[in-house]
């Protein structure tokens, strides 16, 4: 549900640093041709970039240079490899119901906009090749070649396609992973544009906001991205300034010698990006499971997807409807409870002949007050979320509304929190007894006290003792 455009397609999002500081200059040999002077640049570039992050080339990079037409061309043709239709169908009823887009928002259509407009230069990790744009002067290029000539070498080493295709089923896994390879990219570009001066980016007190400032400016006036709901963009430049910044953590701790370690053990979760000290410290996410709840769900309803939405989407359904200060912690913007997030995972149906979509949205965290805080909270923003809304119950852990879309029901159980939104009443018992089956009575024999005269020749101590084991799976 962290929908965005694929990685290796949205480069051009590297000019923001074009407003931050002059691009490097070298001399120019006369008699060179334009696409000579191009190359020239990039083997320049590839160099610096080589002696930054430690990567030398394992062997030469294919580079071509192209046209903003054929380069918009390649970006649409290659579009649906990476987010086929039916992807784009269930992340749009997925933001659609989590309220984070508008119904009806054309997601398919923005997501070629942005490109399109976006677009400057590329690296293809498919065919391994780096286009060069043709229309960006080559001494103003010399950062965004900064930026994807990391992409070309990480690729070398690391082999970026298949590195992100080993979590295409999980989408916070796969923004983490995205955060890594776009933060660490745009850090070499800083470092490259830092080169003179002597400096690098562990000597800045904040790459993040650098990135930002130089970011913000230019994208918003962008029509595509200016007009984009707030979750999309967020979600679209997580990658650049949370990336830069872990990026710049762990430089601070050990250098570019060992960032190899991020692509060998990444991490798991976008909390571990938005809180660098949780990767840092090898905690990991919970996996959080839904059984196949395909068979309790009426006719005529057909599950889309199942994902994860991670800390980073879940806090941003509650910044969409509550305030900065509910959804986020004082240490780091994106975070809920201070981190208390610990997993998730959710299921998308839809009914096309109604009309309608319902979610099922599971999620665990790291204590029991802190579920029961999530529970409040979202019980709180379904009343900015439905038009109408007409409670009809409403307990310290269970919370059912009708809306003008069937059912919604919050229920809080322990250290988790269910959300099931757009079913009807016996759909979601369902549901629910599925997710939290009732654990099975223990048989009468099980919890029989032997006797005085018994073989087993228990005291009354020990007796106690066996039916308090017996009977604690009925708690």
């Amino acid at each position: 549900m962290n929908h965005r455009p694929a990685t290796w397609h949205r480069p051009a999002l590297a000019l923001i640093l074009l407003v931050i500081v002059a691009a490097t200059s070298s001399f120019a040999p006369q008699g060179e041709t334009e696409e000579q002077r191009f190359f020239r640049a990039a083997d320049e570039t590839l160099a610096q970039v080589a002696r930054i992050t430690g990567l030398a080339p394992k062997h030469p990079i294919a580079r071509s240079l192209k046209s903003r037409e054929e380069i918009r061309a390649y970006i649409i043709a290659h579009l649906h490899e990476d987010l086929p239709p039916e992807k784009i169908r269930a992340d749009q009823l997925a933001l659609e119901k989590f309220g984070l887009i508008p119904k009806g928002f054309p997601l398919e259509k923005f997501t070629v906009d942005l490109l399109t407009e976006q677009v400057a230069a590329l690296y293809d990790p498919k065919k391994k090749e780096f286009y060069i744009a043709d229309w960006i002067p080559v001494e103003l290029q010399r950062t965004i070649m900064a930026h994807e000539l990391t992409h070309a070498l990480q690729d070398q080493y690391f082999d970026l396609d298949k590195w992100l295709k080993e979590v295409r089923t999980n989408d916070d896994a796969l923004l983490a992973r995205t955060a890594v390879a776009e933060g660490s990219a745009t850090a070499v570009m800083l470092e490259y544009l830092l080169a003179p001066q002597g400096k690098q980016v562990r000597d800045l007190p904040d790459a993040e906001e650098l990135v930002r400032a130089g970011m913000l400016g230019q994208l918003e006036t962008e029509s595509a991205f200016g007009q984009a709901p707030r979750y999309l963009r967020e979600a679209l430049i997580f990658p650049y300034l949370d990336g830069v910044s872990f990026t710049q953590r762990f430089l601070a701790r050990h250098g570019w010698k060992t960032f190899d370690t991020v692509f060998k053990n990444p991490p798991a979760s976008s909390q571990e990006i938005l809180h660098p000290e949780k990767y840092f410290d090898g905690a990991r996410r919970e996996a959080v499971s839904l059984p196949d709840l395909t068979k309790l769900v009426p006719p005529g309803w057909k599950r889309l997807d199942e994902n994860v939405a991670g800390e980073f989407t879940t806090a941003a359904i509650l910044k969409e409807f509550l305030d900065e200060k509910t959804a986020t912690s004082s240490a780091r913007p994106g975070s809920i409870g201070a981190s208390d997030w610990s997993g998730d995972r959710y299921q998308v149906f839809e009914n096309t002949a109604a009309g309608r979509t319902m979610v099922v949205f599971r999620t665990r965290w790291a204590t029991p007050s802190a579920a029961q805080q999530f529970f409040e909270d979202y019980t709180r923003l379904l009343p900015k979320k439905y038009r109408r809304l007409q409670k009809t119950s409403s307990r310290p852990n269970r919370f059912v509304a009708r809306t003008e879309d069937l059912g919604v029901f919050v229920r809080a159980r322990g250290r988790e929190v269910l959300v099931v939104e757009g079913a009807n009443p016996a759909t979601f018992a369902k549901i629910e007894r599925a997710v939290w089956p009732a654990k099975k009575p223990v048989p009468r024999a099980a919890l029989r006290v032997p006797s005085s005269s018994s073989s087993v020749g228990l005291s009354p101590a020990g007796s106690s003792a066996a039916i308090s084991a017996a009977s604690a799976p009925l708690r």
